[in-house]
């Protein structure tokens, strides 16, 4: 204990630190804590306890490696003591971290950790009330980072879990997605499921998203074709007058012939649970 009093030798504090660390972890760290090691000089110090905080360091340790990594010098270390310690709690308390965080404007890489950690304990939790509100979360932050490829994987957990009432909610993002991956097959399935719920005319969102692809000049005729054809597999319904009047508007504006012609049916992708075997891993 007394070598981490000795202002003048920061060597001998290392000394006297590692010395406690091998006697016991948990008590080292809370002596460590008392005499504020964390302001030491010393990086190397500095360093050692934050790599014990990441190993023995529990929930109520959290608030106060996060006022570590908001400060300048410890930022990189103590945020992987952070989630190290993190990977250790309940999905609650990194939900309530992850907005505590959010509302601290961290950087956004550091948030979507915290809501994925949050969506792996959930599941294995099987907290479905709370990954109701994990799910909206990161598909908000997919959709802010342009990420297509995890928006479309998370649609795929959200529709195994048969969770209809978040998938409706966030149709717009998965359509967004699947448009700028060109993956017609997911567009055609987010239309099938909008469908059940009712008729899709001129105000609905997910046919804006369609109407704006197909006017975009930066979007090819082929792939515009594509969409079409796709989306033309859905005409079944005679409920649903509105979307099939938009279906023959759009086969002619990119086909000029009339749906189940030999072009349309050439032009025609594969069906929705061929292409996604075919949706490409995003580089992490």
């Amino acid at each position: 204990m007394s070598g981490l009093k000795d202002k003048d030798h920061p060597d001998v504090r290392l000394a006297g630190v590692t010395g406690l660390i091998g006697i016991d972890k948990a008590m080292a760290l809370k002596i460590c804590k008392e005499q504020n090691l964390m302001a030491d000089p010393s990086p190397a110090i500095r360093e050692v306890l934050l790599d014990l905080a990441g190993q023995v360091g529990t929930k109520e340790d959290l608030d106060w490696i996060a006022k570590q990594f908001l400060k300048n010098g410890t930022a990189d270390s103590a945020w992987q003591a952070f989630r190290a310690i993190c990977q250790r709690q309940n999905a609650e308390t990194l939900v309530s971290w992850a907005k505590q965080l959010d509302e601290k404007k961290v950087q956004a890489d550091r948030i979507r950790q915290l809501w994925e950690i949050s969506e792996q304990k959930a599941q294995a939790e099987t907290n479905s009330a709370l990954l109701k509100e994990i799910w909206p979360a990161l598909f908000s932050i997919y959709a802010d980072s342009h990420d297509s490829v995890q928006t479309l994987e998370l649609a795929k957990r959200v529709r195994g879990a048969g969770d209809k009432g978040v998938l409706s909610a966030v149709h717009p993002q998965i359509l967004k997605a699947a448009l700028s991956s060109q993956q017609w097959g997911q567009a055609e399935l987010v239309f099938r499921e909008a469908l059940e719920q009712g008729d899709q005319d001129g105000s609905s969102p997910l046919v804006m998203l369609v109407e704006s692809y197909l006017k975009s000049p930066e979007n090819t005729m082929d792939s515009k074709k594509g969409l079409v054809a796709a989306l033309i597999r859905t005409k079944s319904n005679p409920d649903r007058p509105e979307w099939n009047q938009k279906l023959e508007v759009w086969n002619q504006q990119v086909f000029s012939v009339p749906p189940g012609s030999a072009e349309q049916a050439k032009a025609a992708p594969n069906a929705p649970e061929e292409q996604d075997k075919e949706v490409p891993v995003s580089p992490q």
